[in-house]
């Protein structure tokens, strides 16, 4: 009795686990657009679209472990990484030749931190935590200067901040689930 209690408990936590990984989703999937709808550049555009493109695709491997990825994960990751550097490079150089700054690094960085903070979202390996919330505070400080400095004015305060809301929301409801679970004996970090 009492472990199909637990059990269902875990089904519940679990559920707002999810829930919360959700949002912090959809929180990314609109401060990714934003960043791209708002970005003047088109070649930088481009680039911004592959870099968050190659990286998703890349993480979403990993998640649904293909056997391939799983096999060469060194040179995958590798692989990425260059491609992340070289596609940075041409955005840089093409924002910064059309507006003398350094908005795309910021942009771009931003993106890159706060996806593999929402793949290691759920995880239950202390470092890999970490890993998501150091990514989400790095994120959120960029994205609020960001946002105040660059977006505010074209987009208005709402639109501008609904992304790290979302995202805000995310990160709260999945830590909160979590110290729930760990006070009930449900989870244990690894």
């Amino acid at each position: 009795m009492v472990k199909k209690y637990m059990g269902i408990l875990a089904k519940r936590e679990m559920f707002f686990r999810f829930i919360g990984a959700s949002i912090f989703l959809l929180g990314l999937i609109i401060s990714i657009t934003l960043d791209i709808y708002l970005r003047k550049a088109l070649l930088s555009s481009i680039a911004l679209i592959l870099i968050i493109l190659f990286l998703f695709s890349f993480i979403l491997c990993l998640k649904f472990e293909l056997r391939f990825i799983r096999e060469n994960y060194t040179i995958s990751s590798i692989s990425i990484v260059i491609c992340l550097i070289i596609l940075m490079t041409i955005g840089f150089i093409d924002s910064f030749l059309k507006s003398r700054d350094l908005v795309f690094l910021f942009i771009s960085s931003s993106n890159i931190l706060i996806i593999i903070s929402w793949h290691y979202s759920l995880a239950l390996y202390k470092k890999k935590k970490l890993i998501s919330i150091v990514g989400y505070i790095l994120y959120s400080t960029i994205t609020t200067f960001l946002r105040v400095r660059k977006y505010y004015s074209q987009s208005g305060l709402i639109l501008s901040f609904l992304p790290l809301i979302l995202i805000t929301c995310g990160v709260l409801i999945i830590l909160i689930t979590e110290i729930r679970m760990k006070r009930k004996g449900l989870l244990n970090y690894l």
